[in-house]
């Protein structure tokens, strides 16, 4: 009987060496289960990487709900809402249905501070969609 965990989907594999990305943002790819880095500031996320696979095909332990630790790309505050940077890295995304964020995606809240480069704990919720209702 295969076990579930309800934050990290089973099955996930790398697309490529994502070795590096471990705590950062990742995106689905068009081949079922596979999952590369985040590389456009404000996309659409699956989740965060958890371990550090090195090769394609590899298992990629992705957190898709619930506080994971997320290297910041620029300082956040306990409170705001982040989405990813082009580097998979959490940034501060600003709400509503007007300003510089819209039609980019709110993937979380962050729970701690971090600085750039510092790891904040983040709650994961489903992806939303800046000046959507």
């Amino acid at each position: 009987m295969t076990e579930y965990n309800l934050f990290s989907p089973p099955g996930m594999l790398a697309d490529a060496d994502i070795s590096t990305k471990q705590f950062t943002f990742v995106k689905l790819t068009a081949t079922a289960r596979r999952v590369a880095a985040a590389t456009v500031e404000g996309e659409r996320c699956f989740g965060v990487l958890q371990n550090k696979p090195d090769t394609a095909n590899d298992a990629a332990e992705v957190r898709t709900h619930g506080v994971s630790k997320v290297y910041a790309g620029t300082a956040v505050a306990g409170g705001d809402f982040v989405g990813t940077d082009a580097s998979g890295k959490a940034i501060t995304m600003a709400d509503g249905v007007t300003g510089q964020d819209v039609g980019q995606y709110i993937l979380g809240e962050a729970i701690t501070a971090a600085a750039a480069n510092e790891i904040a704990e983040v709650l994961l919720r489903d992806p939303r969609r800046i000046g959507s209702v």
